[in-house]
């Protein structure tokens, strides 16, 4: 019997031992868990789970609350990659890195808890609805302008996002960047096949411009040549005419001298036209020292009958 009261006894102090050492460890781990530390690129929405309420918004620090949970935020700004297959205003699929950051507006984070919980489940649905917007701005542009108009697809892209993103997430699109964009090989051998014709007829095009311009060059060469020798013929034309003309000019002169001393002799003399070549024949007979007398041998016949 005094054995049964003194294992009751010993069993209740263990017992009640273990309740202290159970109490102090409670104790201790709730001291722990009041604090709570927020660095300076975080941001808290206090959680009451006994009111099952929330209550404020808190930024970095230390703070010590017993009974409340912290539900953090970045306060910086988070970024998104994802890789992303559209369709294009023309049909064509085209795969591209999208990347983007956004800054979660501070007066909508109890709002933001009270939809969407915690961060995990926030930044989950913010890639969902920025490749909804993504989607969207995709088909508003043809394939081509991917390449030619890259800025103008993501400021379309951007708007998108934050006209969706900042009414249904409290978020605005601080930037957006569409890397690695990969259009269908059909395209990529199309636009090499397009690029290589362009060059083919620019190539062309040189190839002509360049045959013009040695032909007018030949033309203009031919012309200046044609000229230069009409130049000449023209020069040497009127050098022979004048040389012609003052031949002339002097043949005239030489028998109008002539005629005029002729015509003197027989105006003096009183002869006639044969008077006056008679005239002539007796001055050049005058003039000849020694006269030759050209006949023929005399023939035989005419020699007998003589004698």
């Amino acid at each position: 019997m005094a054995a049964g009261k003194a294992f009751c006894a010993g069993f209740l102090g263990s017992c009640g031992g273990i309740s202290v050492l159970f109490g102090l460890t409670f104790a201790l781990v709730a001291f722990i868990k009041a604090f709570h530390r927020l660095d300076s690129t975080e941001l808290a929405v206090t959680w009451d789970p006994f009111t099952r309420q929330l209550k404020d918004v808190r930024g970095a620090g230390l703070y010590v609350e017993a009974f409340l949970q912290f539900v953090k935020y970045p306060s910086t700004l988070p970024t998104i990659s994802t890789d992303v297959s559209c369709v294009t205003k023309d049909g064509l699929m085209v795969d591209m890195l999208a990347t983007f950051q956004y800054q979660i507006i501070k007066s909508d984070l109890i709002q933001i808890t009270k939809e969407y919980r915690d961060f995990d489940k926030y930044h989950k649905l913010m890639n969902a609805a920025a490749e909804r917007a993504i989607h969207y701005a995709c088909s508003q542009f043809n394939i081509g302008q991917f390449q030619s108009q890259r800025m103008d697809v993501q400021y379309a892209t951007k708007d998108k996002m934050q006209h969706l993103i900042h009414d249904m997430l409290h978020a605005d699109i601080m930037d957006v960047q569409l890397k690695n964009v990969q259009p269908p090989d059909q395209w990529k051998a199309a636009v090499a096949s397009k690029q290589k014709a362009q060059q083919d007829i620019l190539l062309a095009s040189n190839e002509r411009n360049q045959a013009i311009a040695k032909a007018n060059g030949d033309l203009a060469l031919a012309q200046q040549s044609a000229e230069i020798m009409l130049q000449e013929a023209r020069t040497n034309a009127t050098v022979i005419l004048q040389n012609a003309v003052n031949q002339a000019a002097g043949i005239i002169a030489m028998y109008q001298q002539q005629a005029d001393i002729a015509a003197n002799i027989t105006k003096t003399n009183g002869l006639s036209i044969d008077g006056y070549i008679a005239y002539l024949q007796n001055r050049l007979l005058e003039q000849q020292n020694s006269l030759d007398v050209a006949m023929d041998t005399p023939q035989a016949d005419a020699v007998s009958v003589s004698g």
